[in-house]
Order: structure tokens, then sequence, then C-alpha cells
């Protein structure tokens, strides 16, 4: 960058305009800045192409047998046309035979897989003609790599969870509630966070978190001074992928005896915050924030919002907060609507895993997709009438995996395939808790 500055400084350019017209001056200015713009800044074009789609090519004694008799076929045809018949009924045994083998590839290949679930979504998408088109992201922690990336959140923060996190909001709004108090939350959304992030400010609180050199120099040369240039077209973040592996939103909650101070302290508060953001160079979304008033289920509505800043926010009815649809009476009713929706995806999925792959695979994918979403959060959201809907898609899972019609019952077949039901599940949760 110096030597850019420098070489723009030493450039005579009043010599553009002698004896030019307009447009010819800004032509030869535009080239000459060009020039020195690419002398100093090179262009390293990279060529991004799609990754080469994978093609699993099934490969056995009877297979290779079967694509050489139907080889000798498609020969034979050319000399007896008759033989097309024959030929059609070696195509159809050539086909169950795929089957037969796809079945047990698939198998294998999710058995000896170390994440069954994601294994289990890529011959989902691989049947469905979907093929992913991306990697994940990998981290490491201590310089060594994390093969199981669920372990991420636990070396990032040691004994704590977003269980946690969802718990201390929780019990500190129903004390709140319950002694006749007033709860306003705030959850705070940042415009493009991770893309507006200002190096100068990001080495500034390093710095003060006591990072110093040669680490500091190490952080400093990764954001700053790159003598390159590279051109992706829309890549999207503009940040590497293991600073954007964070939350870009915040709340806060604010509890008083009287309505009108909880408002006065709220506005003060996201005033601070928004000053925080404006000196940190952050810009604050003010069309995604939201605010709560947390009420008993008694008590009618109260007012419709307020006031933020220069914005008229109106109280929301539900919010999502760390991945559980909370709303204004706790009841988290909406929580139970969207899971039951993700609920039909993972009964989906099972049934298009039905055809192809085992009922030892299709328990490990219950329990993997399943079992995992209906039970993340379940000590927040669980009251007879949520637990009753995730049963129902419960039972509809388990009659996928026997394979057996729709409607039929349920009765002891969760004890003969020693599975849990989700009022058991909850048990379990709430004594391991």
């Amino acid at each position: 960058m110096e030597i850019f500055v420098e070489r723009i400084r030493s450039m005579d350019w009043c010599s553009i305009a002698v004896g030019s017209t307009v447009d010819e001056s800004y032509c030869n200015f535009l080239r000459l800045f060009d020039r020195i713009h690419d002398d100093c800044f090179p262009l390293s074009l990279a060529k991004y192409t799609s990754p080469p789609t994978v093609v699993r090519r099934l490969s056995s004694p009877e297979v290779q047998a079967s694509r050489n008799g139907l080889k000798l076929a498609r020969e034979r045809i050319l000399v007896d046309p008759a033989y097309k018949t024959t030929y059609s009924f070696k195509l159809k045994v050539h086909a169950k035979l795929l089957e037969t083998v796809q079945y047990v590839s698939n198998d294998m290949r999710i058995k000896t897989s170390k994440n069954k679930a994601k294994t289990v979504w890529q011959i989902i998408k691989s049947s469905t003609c979907r093929q992913a088109r991306h990697t994940g992201i990998k981290l490491n922690h201590n310089g060594l790599l994390i093969e199981d990336q669920s372990e991420v959140a636990r070396l990032f923060s040691e004994n704590k969870s977003t269980s946690t996190a969802i718990y201390d909001l929780t019990t500190f709004i129903s004390e709140a509630v319950d002694a006749g108090d007033v709860v306003i939350g705030c959850f705070v959304d940042l415009a493009k966070a991770f893309d507006s992030a200002s190096h100068t400010v990001l080495l500034s609180s390093l710095e003060s978190c006591g990072v110093r050199v040669p680490a500091l120099a190490w952080f400093e040369s990764y954001l700053q001074m790159r003598p390159w240039v590279v051109s992706l077209g829309m890549t999207g973040s503009v940040l590497s992928p293991p600073r954007c592996a964070n939350q870009d939103d915040s709340n806060f909650l604010v509890r008083g005896k009287d309505y009108d101070a909880c408002v006065r302290t709220v506005q003060t508060k996201f005033g601070q915050v928004k000053d925080w953001l404006i000196d940190r160079k952050l810009r604050l979304n003010e069309t995604k924030t939201v605010c709560m008033l947390f009420e008993s289920r008694k008590k009618p509505g109260g007012p419709a919002g307020i006031q933020l800043g220069s914005t008229s926010v109106p109280y929301s009815e539900k919010t999502k907060f760390l991945g559980v649809v909370i709303d204004r009476t706790l009841s988290c009713r909406y929580h139970a609507q969207e899971l039951a929706g993700k609920l039909a995806s993972v009964c989906f999925a099972l049934r298009k895993l039905k055809a192809i792959t085992s009922k030892e695979v299709l328990m490990s994918a219950y329990h993997g997709l399943f079992v995992s979403r209906a039970t993340y959060g379940i000590l927040f959201w669980a009251t007879d009438a949520n637990l009753h809907s995730v049963f129902v898609a419960q039972k509809r899972a388990l009659r996928i995996i026997q394979r057996r019609p729709a409607f039929s019952s349920c009765r002891f077949h969760f004890t003969r395939e020693r599975l849990l039901t989700i009022y058991s599940l909850y048990i379990v949760d709430a004594l391991a808790s």
C-alpha cells in the first residue's frame, strides 16, 4: 500500500490534460491509474469450478457379469431384432441386481461413517439428484483438527451449553412474571456483522485482551496488507470461515415494577448498545431487532410497541433464542409447531432411506435425525399438548422403520424395538439435568 501511495503522489498528473479533450484526458488518467494499480496489486485470477460429481459405480462379480450380458444382448439385437424381448427381460434383472447391490452399499457406507447423519442426507440427495456442492467447515483446537465437530461448543465453553443459557433466560423471566414485575426483552440483530467488521477494531480488542507480539502480529498479517487481489465473484462473506462460526446476535432483559420506568431503561440500554456498535464500526439492523413484553397468560394484552431511537418497534409475539422459539407467555407453542415441521422432514428422509437401506441403518438415522431434534430443549417446551404432537410424529417414524402401514397400532412396538417414547425421553432428560 505504501508503494502504491508513493507512486500516485510522484506521478505528474497535470501533464495528462495538455492538448487533450476531456474524454481523452480521462482515458489517459484511467490508463495510468490502472497500470499503477495492477503493478502494486497484481490480480490473481482463481478459476472456480464446481467440484466434480462423484459417481459411485457399483462393482461386483455379479454386476460385472450382468453388464457383460447386456452388452452382448445389445450387439445381438442388431443382428436379430426378435431378441429385443429377451434384452428387456435382462435389463429388468440387471436393474433389480443394481438395486440390491446399492442397498448393501448404502448400508455399509452408513455403518462405517463417523458422521452418520451427514452421510444419510448425502445418500438422500444423491438419490434425488441433488448433490451437495460445498464442504463443511473444519475447526481445530490447539493446532489439532477436531474430528468430531460437535465437540466444538464444549471446547470453547466448558461446563456450559445452550440449555444453560435458555434456562437462565426462562428462569429470570418466570420469576419476574410470577412476582408481578414487568419484563421487557430486547433481541438485537446486526446488519452484515461479519462483512463490516473493522480489522483495526479487532486487533485493538485482541490487544486489550492481552494478545501481544508475536501472536498479535500474526493476526495483523492475516487481516491486513494483502499484496494481491483475488477475484471469485459472489462468494458470500468476506471473512474466513473460522471467524464466521460465531453469533452476531445479542440480547438483554429489563425487569422492574413500573412499565414506564422499564421502557426508559430499555431505551437507555439500547442507546448504549447502539453507541458501542458505532464506536466499533458496526451497524445495528433496527428492522430485525425484536422487543418482547413478557406477560402472564391470564393478563390481558399490554402496549403495542416501544420507541427505540428513531424506530417504533412493535412488541413481537415470538422470537428464536438459541434454537428454541419462545413467546411472550413462555408457552413454546410456536416452537412445537416448528418442531413438527422439522420432524415431518425427518420422516420423509426415513421413508426415502427405507427403500435403499436396512432396518439397522434406519434405526441409526432415527436416533441421529429424529431423537436429536425432538429432545433439544425439551425441558423448556415440554407441555402435554406439545409432547403429544411430537409423539404422533414419533409413531409415524416407527411405522416407517418397521415397514408397517400408516395408522397401524404402535402399542408394544416401542418396547419391542427398545425405543423410548418422547415422554420417557423427557423424564430421562429431567433426571440427567
